[in-house]
């Protein structure tokens, strides 16, 4: 959990799915939307990762960035770390689509993230 709230993405989707699936968590689909969003935002860059506005010392960033790169690859042997864009994206879907539990239905979102699941597959195809 640690990893996922510092924002490694490979952590944050583990723990979605922790939560969508109720494995070793209360399950909770509004938690798992949520940690889900959260890969999308922490895979889209531009932010500052040590939250400090830039001014770290360079020995702190390389330090803070070694441990980021081994919570990755630890997090990316979890079930659920190793998920593309478009398994996130498609998972959301699949929550907006079914609205359990504490997760409002919304069907216009679930078929949005569902065009952009495509477009994520796509992009994966090509590359």
């Amino acid at each position: 959990m640690q990893a996922a709230e510092a924002g490694v993405a490979s952590a944050m989707s583990a723990v979605a799915l922790a939560y969508e699936h109720g494995v070793g968590v209360e399950e909770s689909a509004a938690k798992a939307a949520k940690w889900y969003r959260a890969v999308l935002g922490a895979s889209g860059g531009g932010r500052d990762e040590a939250g400090d506005g830039g001014r770290g010392e360079r020995a702190e960033g390389a330090e803070r960035e070694a441990w980021r790169d081994e919570a990755e690859e630890e997090a990316r042997r979890l079930a659920g770390g190793d998920m593309s864009e478009y398994d996130v994206l498609s998972a959301l879907a699949r929550l907006y689509e079914a609205g359990d539990g504490d997760l409002r239905r919304d069907e216009r979102m679930a078929r949005e993230l569902e065009f952009l699941a495509r477009g994520a597959r796509r992009r994966e195809r090509e590359s």
